[in-house]
């Protein structure tokens, strides 16, 4: 198990995340580097910049945003968030 006792990411293929879209809550609250810490900033950065998006299903509605459509700076910090764990 490599230094500070966590599981080591994979590299490769298992780099990308399992979840390609998500909330602008979602993506407020996981505090990324280049985005908003708000729905509502990251809702205004995303028209903005007109990231790609499509209407989220079920209940309250709204959209979601993928993660090719983030920033690079959070785009990569998400993908490392989400990579996968080798077990242990």
């Amino acid at each position: 198990m490599p230094l500070g006792g966590m599981p080591a990411a994979r590299v490769g293929e298992g780099a990308m995340p399992a979840k390609e879209w998500f909330t602008a809550a979602e993506l407020a609250e996981f505090g990324l580097p280049g985005l908003p810490t708000t729905k509502r900033g990251v809702n205004i950065l995303a028209s903005r910049d007109r990231w790609m998006h499509r209407d989220r299903a079920g209940r309250g509605g709204g959209v979601e945003y993928h993660i090719s459509a983030l920033p690079m700076t959070a785009h990569v910090a998400l993908s490392l968030k989400f990579a996968p764990m080798l077990p242990p």
